[in-house]
């Protein structure tokens, strides 16, 4: 069964949806893209198979994957596996959208340049990939909105902006050509990464991560953050209050011996960290009296050796 768990209409026409879909067996759905909308869709859970009529265009998309699109008066079909999926729209009128690019232009994509020209020889656009964790504690704090009523809508406009602008940071802009210290620093990264959730609880500093990969600290750090928009510390934090938190939902350990378990020895530290994050207890969680929506995400906290 597919259901709208919200659906909000914001300023200058913008539009955010959360929708599920609770299927015994696959679900086929068939509809026209509306023409004067810009897309952004986020899968929480789950997974589900698109494919554009003409020009024939295809795309697996399962948890963790985000993207933009214009893909204007297209004959989509959509396929969703039995289970449980989970996805946010944000649905963004032609004309708000243009606005948002005109005085970066020179910065978008030719493919959705000419998309957006909107003639009879335009491809429709569509980009995937990945979110990051900037973009998962966006739509957590979405998500666990502690307003209502006016602060709520502004809330929602505010972090609706954050994803749309990070979605056209990753998938609108010109491509980084092969040569830039980003490209050839990505090994070294995804390195870095490793070492660190090898052993989240006694984890390397950054002057050992720098020495284990060749590169400098002041380096590492910002190459980090180029190519995974986000610093060493919050990707960190993500990861080990992710798994807190599915910790915690097995129930198979109490709040002390999960702190322990994902590296913080003092109790209250963790309670506050997770707190902050999710916007509940660890207890409560652990009592399972709060949905876990599966989404890591990131934060600060003093008095770790990743600062």
């Amino acid at each position: 069964m597919l259901q709208t768990l919200f659906s909000h209409t914001l300023g200058k026409g913008i539009l955010v949806r959360l929708q599920e879909c609770n299927a015994d067996d696959d679900l086929r759905m068939d509809f026209d893209v509306p023409r004067g909308i810009v897309g952004c869709s986020f899968c929480l859970e789950g997974a589900m198979h698109t494919r554009i009529r003409e020009p024939h265009l295809h795309a697996d998309v399962s948890s963790g994957i985000s993207g933009i699109w214009f893909v204007p008066g297209a004959r989509l079909s959509a396929v969703i596996p039995s289970g449980r999926t989970r996805w946010l729209d944000l649905f963004i009128p032609y004309e708000r959208f243009l606005g948002v690019i005109e005085d970066n232009i020179h910065e978008i994509c030719p493919e959705l340049l000419s998309s957006l020209k909107r003639n009879s020889a335009a491809v429709p656009f569509r980009r995937t990939a990945g979110m990051d964790a900037n973009t998962r504690l966006t739509i957590e704090q979405m998500l666990a909105c502690p307003f209502e009523g006016a602060l709520k809508r502004l809330f929602l406009e505010s972090k609706s902006l954050d994803l749309l602008l990070g979605e056209i940071c990753r998938h609108a802009l010109i491509r980084r050509t092969p040569g830039c210290p980003c490209c050839s620093n990505r090994a070294k990264v995804e390195k870095a990464k490793a070492l660190l959730l090898e052993n989240l609880t006694d984890p390397l500093t950054i002057a050992e991560l720098a020495g284990q990969v060749g590169m400098s600290e002041s380096s590492l750090k910002r190459a980090f953050r180029d190519v995974q928009g986000i610093s060493i510390f919050a990707f960190f934090q993500a990861h080990r209050l992710e798994q807190a938190r599915a910790l915690l939902a097995r129930g198979e350990m109490n709040v002390t011996e999960v702190a322990f378990c994902v590296g913080y020895s003092n109790h209250s530290h963790f309670s506050r960290a997770f707190k902050r994050q999710f916007g509940v207890s660890p207890k409560r969680c652990l009592a399972r009296t709060w949905p876990v929506s599966a989404l890591p995400a990131s934060m600060t906290e003093t008095g770790t050796n990743l600062a």
